[in-house]
């Protein structure tokens, strides 16, 4: 495989696990991370389970979990091929056929606006309470129930959780309002896209919920738009925020107020996460 197909697949890969239904927050997350530690030189990649759950900061129960899940044939994303032994590793072989599939299928949505052409052998939305039809904002899902004895993070069973808040005018702007980011004839217009969040609150919980997702899938669009290094490592942080994060819907915020403003407003958090990591590491050094 080339360096440029190899490159191609890591995102792709990142792409597909941001979008991919069924899979809940845990599974994501150490699916992105193990995704991480492929190495392009020697196709190598085998985290330990223990490493897995102190960089993800949680406990080794709810990474083996998504593990067994993310490699189960339902799911198909990862081959898990064990190195025998004492240490309980194993190598991760990803399956990039299965996560251009899903990229593809998306790909196709987004240009139609139709739903999925198949239900993916790793979908299970509908197991979690909502009917494909009807999507309704305001049921919450009942999906599995938790362990008898629950670990330190909960178990996330639907990747569609609804976002019950309304949307504010003051949450909308408040990463975009700035004259660092608009000039003044980008201010006035903004302005203008402000007045219609501003009714748009008051809009039906099903159109809020359409302009919610319409506006993630927007930031998604621009980011597959984006070549080479810089389009992995921006995958690879909005995969890490998650889509239900704050983060991430201050990002989406961002885009309803005005277009395009969703990933200038990623971009400043994936600045400030590096600026953070930088001086955590220089602490550490005195």
């Amino acid at each position: 495989m080339s360096d440029v197909r190899e490159k191609n697949d890591i995102a792709i890969a990142y792409k597909a696990l941001c979008i991919a239904n069924g899979l809940n927050n845990t599974e994501r997350l150490v699916a992105a991370a193990i995704l991480s530690h492929y190495s392009k030189r020697d196709g190598r990649c085998d985290p330990g389970i223990d490493r897995l759950a102190r960089m993800l900061s949680i406990d080794e129960r709810s990474v083996r979990r998504a593990t067994n899940a993310i490699c189960s044939e339902r799911c198909g994303l990862f081959v898990k091929k064990s190195h025998g032994g004492m240490s309980g590793r194993a190598s991760y072989i990803p399956q990039w056929d299965n996560f251009r599939e899903i990229v593809t299928d998306w790909d196709r949505r987004m240009a139609s606006g139709s739903g999925p052409e198949k239900c993916w052998k790793g979908d299970r939305t509908n197991m979690s309470g909502y009917d494909d039809d009807e999507p309704d904002i305001s049921v919450q899902a009942t999906g599995q129930k938790c362990p008898v004895e629950p670990d330190r993070n909960v178990r996330e069973t639907n990747i569609i959780n609804p976002f019950e808040e309304p949307i504010s005018l003051s949450d909308a702007v408040e990463c975009v309002s700035g004259a660092d980011l608009l000039g003044r004839k980008e201010k006035a217009e903004s302005d203008r896209k402000h007045q219609s969040i501003e009714t748009e609150t008051h809009a039906p919980v099903e159109e809020r919920r359409t302009n919610w997702h319409a506006a993630s899938a927007a930031i998604w669009e621009s980011i597959r738009r984006l070549n080479g290094d810089d389009a992995a490592a921006v995958w690879a942080f909005a995969s890490e925020l998650g889509e239900r994060s704050r983060g991430m819907r201050q990002v989406i915020r961002a885009e309803i107020a005005f277009a395009g403003a969703g990933l200038r407003e990623l971009r400043r958090l994936m600045i400030l996460h590096r600026l953070e990591g930088s001086n955590d590491h220089a602490a550490s050094m005195h």
